[in-house]
């Protein structure tokens, strides 16, 4: 990590002459694509490009593009990957555009291509499959399933796109049923780089469809899934709010609901832990996949103090329309993994603690911090192995996935904050590691820009995306082209 730092500020040094090269490059491009495409394309002055820029949930995610492309069919999105391939210009994809990351669903001075207009939505009754825009945010596919009274294994945050979290494997409420959500794609329709289209499946492209359940933007432009659906009812969730001086109750009782040999696979939850706000405190959102007053699976949380609880019946898309994402301007976020252990887990928290980091994030204006828990059970990789693999290596163990999310106000910031939850999660992986209990995996989905996340995946596994890599892009135009998203 420390080594990618020196070589941003490296970097640093030389971008304005790089960024000038870039911005004739892409304001040119920019005209022409325009000419051919009119309002399609937005150039800066246009009065939607604005709002277009801007489109993400948090400010450390905007750019300022030389234009923005929303292609709206297939052979429009062709046209334009050639182009941009033969001009030898850098690009983004956004699908929802909820990374945090400067870069990644946005771009400086270049085109950033937007799938917002690939809001396909098609139900077959008799297949039970959908078939889904990757332009589309989970929320809209949600809405338009409650209908026919069918889910997708899916997004937990309604406003997260399609594209990004299927990409990068995706951890949703119904993933201890149905494994992650790109297990559960049947198929993907992918423009490649030399703009030709195809579609990955079990029978079509194997290798592809493996590559891409987890194996990020390397290969090729998502532009639809297909995915399984299943019956959904209304559910029994919400959210208990704790005070930070029970924060040992409530990691006891996480480490109850996990460890429990019985647990439901319709019982899940996250934990999110912020000694930065007292009024947030720890938060638990929790949901069993059935109409049932009181589930059992969450007895351990019953006997505690919640200052607030929402818990009760109610539809799907209400309950999760009450995970509300705190409002900051800007954000990052990194990752990591360890094996099911009770008192590691007090440990880590402690660790958050006491960590100067904390001191850190405190002295910085808005500054915030939130350690998220979220249970991973060993059936989940043993339902991707099912579902005919993923790229993601994920041992078959009871894990923790858990990320560290920082937030602040201002740009000047961002180094400072980067850097201090960079040590925060370094230190609990530390900890993990001298307990024997830490897992290699990083969850791509919670990474920070600079975290390896495919290097995670395992030697043979990054083998396997390398020749996939080079039978559907071999002149690595993706890995060059496109700055965001992570690399092999």
């Amino acid at each position: 990590m420390r080594i990618f730092i020196q070589l941003y500020l490296i970097a640093a040094l030389i971008t304005p002459r790089v960024s000038s090269l870039l911005l004739d490059s892409g304001t040119e491009a920019c005209q022409q694509l325009k000419q051919i495409y009119g309002a399609s394309t937005s150039t800066p002055g246009d009065p939607d490009y604005e709002n277009l820029r801007t489109h993400h949930w948090v400010q450390s995610a905007w750019a300022v593009p030389a234009c923005i492309v929303q292609p709206s069919t297939l052979t429009h999105l062709q046209n334009i990957v050639m182009y941009l391939r033969k001009s030898n210009l850098t690009f983004a994809i956004r699908s929802g555009g909820h990374s945090p990351h400067h870069g990644w669903a946005n771009i400086d001075n270049s085109v950033l291509i937007d799938l917002a207009a690939f809001n396909q939505f098609e139900y077959n009754v008799e297949t039970n499959l959908t078939t889904v825009g990757a332009g589309m945010t989970w929320g809209e596919v949600y809405k338009r399933l409650e209908v026919y009274q069918s889910v997708v294994v899916g997004g937990r945050v309604l406003g997260v796109g399609v594209g990004g979290l299927t990409l990068g494997g995706g951890l949703s409420w119904l993933t201890q049923l149905y494994g992650l959500v790109c297990d559960n794609v049947v198929n993907f329709q992918v423009v490649l780089a030399n703009g030709s289209t195809l579609n990955a499946n079990a029978a079509q492209n194997p290798d592809l469809w493996w590559a891409l359940k987890g194996g990020s933007n390397i290969f090729g432009i998502v532009t639809e899934v297909t995915l399984k659906t299943y019956p959904m009812g209304q559910v029994w969730g919400g959210v208990r709010t704790y005070s930070l001086t029970q924060f040992h109750n409530v990691v006891k009782a996480y480490y109850e609901f996990q460890s429990s040999p019985d647990k439901s696979p319709y019982a899940n939850l996250i934990v999110l832990i912020s000694p930065t706000n007292s009024t947030i405190g720890i938060l638990v959102s929790m949901v069993y996949l059935k109409p049932e007053q009181g589930p059992k699976a969450f007895a351990a949380f019953d006997s505690l103090n919640a200052s607030f609880d929402s818990t009760g019946i109610k539809n799907f898309t209400d309950y999760m329309a009450e995970y509300v994402v705190p409002d900051i301007l800007r954000v990052d976020w990194h990752a990591t993994s360890f094996a099911m252990n009770e008192s590691l887990y007090s440990e880590i928290v402690e660790v958050v603690m006491s960590s100067p980091s904390l001191g850190t994030i405190k002295n910085t204006t808005a500054g915030f911090l939130a350690v998220v828990l979220q249970p991973v059970s060993a059936s989940v990789a043993r339902t991707g192995l099912e579902y005919q693999g993923n790229a993601l290596g994920i041992p078959a163990v009871d894990q923790t996935w858990l990320a560290v999310v920082t937030g602040w106000w201002s740009k000047n910031d961002d180094a400072r904050m980067h850097n201090a939850g960079d040590r925060i999660v370094d230190a609990i992986s530390t900890t993990s590691q001298s307990r024997g209990k830490h897992i290699p995996y990083i969850f791509m989905n919670d990474a920070s820009w600079d975290q390896d996340v495919l290097a995670s995946y395992g030697g043979e596994n990054v083998r396997r995306l390398k020749r996939v890599r080079r039978t559907y892009d071999p002149e690595n135009v993706l890995q060059k082209l496109v700055p965001g998203g992570f690399k092999l």
